[in-house]
């Protein structure tokens, strides 16, 4: 009988372990999402001082996480001035000496998982 009821006390406690390391049991994160990437004004005048305005385009990225999860923000483009107030701003400024469309582009993380996406600006 003895060895019955300590069979019956370890599957207990075998029964009622932590499951922290079971990976089934971890949280899943969830990526951000980019609801919206916007420019404007989208067409910008080449940038030569003295010029008149709008030789700036302001950018936004409004983009959420599921999790709750803080977002940190990164602007890119090849070609132009592009600034931004660091890595958690989704506000940016972009201008450009040159004539063309360009093509500038936000990567949203969470720091697990990102997503991306862009928006075009024209400068004249």
């Amino acid at each position: 009988m003895r060895p019955i009821i300590n069979l019956l006390i370890c599957g207990l406690i075998v029964g009622c372990a932590d499951d922290d390391n079971n990976p089934s049991s971890a949280s899943t994160n969830h990526a951000p999402v980019i609801q919206t990437v916007t420019a404007s004004p989208s067409t910008i005048r080449a940038y030569v001082s003295p010029f008149p305005q709008p030789y700036e385009a302001s950018l936004q990225c409004v983009a959420t996480d599921s999790d709750g999860d803080p977002l940190s923000f990164a602007w890119f483009c090849p070609n132009g001035d592009l600034q931004g107030d660091g890595d958690t701003d989704q506000y940016a400024s972009f201008k450009s000496r040159t004539v063309g469309q360009f093509w500038i582009t936000v990567r949203v993380s969470d720091g697990k998982s990102l997503d991306i996406d862009s928006v075009r600006v024209t400068v004249q």
